[in-house]
């Protein structure tokens, strides 16, 4: 008589259909595969048992998946190799047995002894299904097992260390480098959009300073001609000034007729200088138009390109123009740096911490390994997760010279070029010793509490 499962029976139900129908897929598989008639005779023994203990009895789920898993190595097995065959044998014969005597253990209320040795004979089971899957398997594309973390301890490994490097080296530098390419871009757009609209301002100007040059000429040609108007009233000027002197009448009005030639001459002349006056007056409010036109210009295209900055300025400059001009230049330098030092070295500490740290997970990959058979920790979170604590203890050490609270051990003064060398061997350096910083910790600890903390190691 069988005792009454505490399980939800549906929750069994379902997956014992499941193994039912993967038994019958099995069973055509094995078929329709070209082995010998001894391999064959063995296949359909072990498939008639698997059928025949699930009609009889009601497997545990985690039995039902370790069977489930056992089942799907079947269509992987080489035929050829009547080795497999025979470990899948024994652990599917151990598996139903291993059931058969746990429901004995409990009808002979002796659970404890017997539990024991069901959970030894479950670890055996799952080992040979590891083996047998070692030894089917032919060797895999490297980057697929890599992607996947299939083809071994070993492979899963390097899966969580190579998805490590993808979400948290590889990602944060290409995501750098777009905001730093978009940053530019956006910089040359706005250049190009100034630039289109100061182009037609600037070919405008250099017509009105044509237009001007020729003014210019123009003027220097008309003080030419002055300055030989003024030499000849300069001339003419003693002649009337010079006494006249006592002659016939005659000679008089030769003399007066003279005399009035002479001053209409000076009329003549002071009428040129007259119209050249004009023109030079003409000359000048042009010159000084243009040039109001080309200032008021140049100002509306200063005010088109800066008007967000002018309200802001307007604001600031009624308190102190001087001190808000020297502040925006400081805030440019100071995000320049950032952006072009700061961040570049941040990025150097995170990508040598993880490098580092990834190297001392692989050289120490056999203890990891052995770790995963003994309990049950993944071997893909522990190539994903370690190298956090190697990175961040990396980060660390980089900011601690940052700060300069190691100012007097760094003298990196003198050789500006080379500090980029130094983080890079520091990070490394802290990223190797992840495995020390368990250590760093419990001595934290001890220092600022005064007791001593034990950990689980």
């Amino acid at each position: 008589m069988q005792l009454p499962s505490s399980e939800n029976p549906n929750t069994n139900n379902e997956p014992a259909a499941e193994l039912r129908q993967e038994v019958e897929q099995l069973s055509d598989i094995a078929s329709n595969i070209a082995i010998d008639s001894e391999m064959e005779a063995k296949i359909q023994s072990l498939l008639a048992q698997i059928k025949k203990s699930l009609r009889e009895q009601q497997l545990s789920i985690e039995m039902q998946r370790e069977l489930a898993r056992l089942l799907s190595l079947m269509s992987k097995l080489n035929y050829r190799n009547p080795q497999q065959v025979y470990i899948l044998d024994l652990a599917i014969s151990i598996l139903l047995e291993n059931h058969e005597t746990s429901e004995k253990s409990v009808n002979s209320n002796s659970p404890n002894h017997l539990q024991d040795k069901s959970c030894r004979n479950l670890v055996f089971i799952k080992e040979a299904r590891r083996q047998i899957a070692v030894q089917s398997q032919e060797y895999p594309n490297p980057f697929s097992s890599i992607i996947k973390g299939t083809g071994g301890a070993y492979n899963r490994l390097l899966s969580g260390l190579s998805w490590f490097f993808i979400i948290f080296v590889i990602c944060p530098i290409i995501s750098g480098g777009l905001i730093l390419a978009g940053r530019d871009l956006i910089n040359y757009r706005e250049k190009g959009e100034k630039y289109s609209q100061v182009e037609p301002v600037l070919k405008e100007l250099v017509k009105k300073q044509n237009e001007l040059d020729k003014a210019y000429n123009m003027r220097d040609e008309l003080k030419v001609r002055l300055k030989k108007v003024d030499r000849e009233i300069e001339s003419i000027k003693p002649q009337l000034e010079a006494d006249i002197p006592n002659s016939p009448i005659s000679e008089e009005n030769i003399a007066n007729n003279q005399v009035l030639a002479n001053v209409k001459d000076i009329e003549n002349f002071e009428n040129e200088i007259k119209d050249v006056r004009d023109k030079l007056i003409a000359v000048q409010s042009n010159i000084d138009s243009e040039l109001k036109s080309v200032e008021k210009q140049e100002a509306n295209v200063k005010e088109r390109n800066s008007e967000t900055v002018l309200i802001e300025q307007q604001n600031l400059d009624t308190l102190n123009p001087g001190t808000q001009n020297i502040k925006n230049q400081q805030i440019n330098s100071i995000s320049q740096d950032f952006f072009e030092s700061t961040i570049f070295y941040i990025l150097v500490a995170v990508s040598m911490g993880a490098l580092g740290s990834a190297v001392s997970i692989i050289v120490r990959y056999n203890k990891f390994i052995e770790q995963s058979k003994e309990g049950e920790s993944d071997l893909f979170f522990t190539g994903f997760f370690r190298p956090i604590v190697g990175m961040s203890f990396a980060i660390f050490a980089v900011e601690l010279i940052e700060s300069g609270v190691f100012s007097g051990i760094f003298t990196i003064t003198k050789q500006q070029s080379r500090t980029v060398y130094l983080y890079m061997s520091i990070a490394f350096i802290a990223g190797f010793s992840e495995r020390l910083v368990e250590d760093v910790v419990i001595k934290t600890e001890n220092t600022l509490t005064g007791f001593s903390s034990t950990s689980d190691k």
